[in-house]
């Protein structure tokens, strides 16, 4: 099942940016993941929110059938999970060569404070940025 972005419903309220930072911060945090419940890391979220009011569109990984940045990776270190379609990073075979990230063609990997690329990963099939965007422009 596909994340879809319905633009025109998003009203630039970044809460998407949010509950993403809560879903990724505690395992991006030093020392390692956090008690459940976590805690938000600025720069943890992998979707951003652009602004040209009045029009706001939410960016995040688009989860290319054909994505280069799986091609581009000399390691190997992006594979296509099964269950949810996500495009994900294997961390222990990611040799931070940022090959993926000249490879997006949206520019939708950064890397981390940690050096280590981030993109989204659905949050295991249960997005938290759709699941909190409280005007739709995010659905899963």
């Amino acid at each position: 099942m596909p994340l879809v972005v319905r633009a025109r419903l998003c009203t630039g309220c970044r809460t998407c940016e949010l509950a993403c930072a809560f879903a990724h911060g505690a395992a991006c945090a030093p020392g390692g993941p956090a008690s459940p419940g976590g805690y938000a890391t600025p720069g943890a979220s992998r979707v951003h929110v652009t602004s040209d009011d009045p029009l706001h569109l939410p960016l995040l990984c688009l989860q290319c059938d054909d994505a280069a940045c799986m091609r581009a990776c000399p390691t190997r270190a992006l594979v296509r999970n099964e269950i949810t379609g996500a495009v994900e990073l294997a961390g222990e075979r990611c040799i931070r060569c940022e090959a993926c990230v000249i490879a997006c063609p949206f520019g939708n990997i950064r890397i981390s404070a940690g050096a280590m690329p981030q993109k989204c990963d659905l949050c295991g099939g249960d997005p938290a940025c759709a699941r909190f965007c409280p005007s739709g422009a995010l659905w899963y």
